[in-house]
């Protein structure tokens, strides 16, 4: 009887201890679902935080306000109040910043008393002055102070005279030679430049395939104009800057830096024979940057933070 009693007494310890088991995997299972979805959640704000920190920084370094605004529209989009965002623009309208919060609703938690917990993401982007990149075209321009639409000379022709004795303001990207110098000119130069690289001029005027090469960039985007044109249109250049154009002949001209130039035309008749106009632009664009180049108008952007 006794033996009995005792089998009984250990088996509703067994299903105690069972039915304790069981609530605490359940609790413990509550818990791993309340932690998995803060962890979801933060993932997905962080990516939010980082794009739209990236949508921002385009605008800058000449556009705060827009900064803010173009991020701001990105959270509106994404389903986020921008009233609930801290944003900051740097004091040297290179670097924006964005801090995003939510409060994420809890199951197991709920239970002793937490409704809800909050997650937290942020996420700061930069701009910095490109100083190399791939695909530029063979032209070369002193440095100079320009203004942003302003009309600039990329290339010169034979009755305007020369930059230099034989030197028109085109270089000889990978070797020389007219052809090219037309396909680096109609392509751009399937290799990289960097800033203080020295690269060869190209003598002579080359009117012939100067007009052959920028009409065939225009041609594939005729209606654009320099103010509105996207970056992909094939009439932005990026043009190596110089530090000046002082040989004699063929000779070697030292790379500072790089900037944009929307192709405006080239002339083919007349005295302005292959001559080549563009206007400065601004522009973010893929390259290196190593934060020592110029500021030329020319950025790369990356998150910093």
């Amino acid at each position: 009887m006794a033996r009995r009693v005792r089998r009984e007494s250990e088996r509703g310890s067994v299903a105690i201890i069972v039915a304790g088991a069981m609530v605490a995997i359940a609790g413990l299972t509550a818990m791993g679902t309340d932690v998995g979805r803060l962890m979801v959640e933060k993932q997905r704000l962080s990516v939010t935080a980082d794009a739209a920190a990236l949508a921002g920084v385009t605008k800058l370094p000449g556009d705060p306000e827009g900064a803010v605004d173009a991020l701001n529209t990105y959270l509106n989009k994404n389903g986020i109040n921008p009233n609930t965002a801290v944003v900051q623009v740097s004091a040297d309208q290179r670097q924006i910043s964005v801090s995003l919060s939510r409060q994420v609703d809890m199951t197991f938690a709920r239970v002793i008393g937490i409704p809800q917990s909050p997650v937290q993401a942020g996420a700061a982007a930069r701009i910095a002055p490109i100083s190399g990149v791939h695909g530029a075209v063979p032209l070369g321009v002193p440095r100079a102070a320009w203004n942003v639409g302003e009309r600039v000379y990329l290339k010169l022709d034979a009755d305007a005279g020369t930059i230099s004795p034989g030197n028109y303001q085109a270089l000889a990207l990978g070797k020389s030679g007219a052809s090219a110098y037309e396909a680096n000119l109609m392509n751009g130069y399937q290799s990289w430049i960097r800033a203080d690289d020295w690269v060869d001029t190209e003598t002579g005027n080359m009117a012939g395939p100067t007009i052959r090469a920028i009409n065939h960039r225009i041609s594939a985007d005729p209606a654009a104009v320099w103010d509105t044109a996207t970056r992909q249109s094939p009439r932005l250049v990026l043009v190596p800057v110089l530090e000046d154009f002082n040989v004699n002949g063929r000779g070697q001209v030292h790379v500072i830096g790089f900037a944009t130039f929307f192709l405006e035309n080239a002339f083919e008749n007349g005295s302005n024979r292959g001559e080549i106009v563009g206007r400065f632009v601004k522009m973010i664009a893929e390259g290196e940057s190593t934060g020592t180049a110029p500021d030329l108008g020319l950025y790369s952007i990356k998150l910093v933070q």
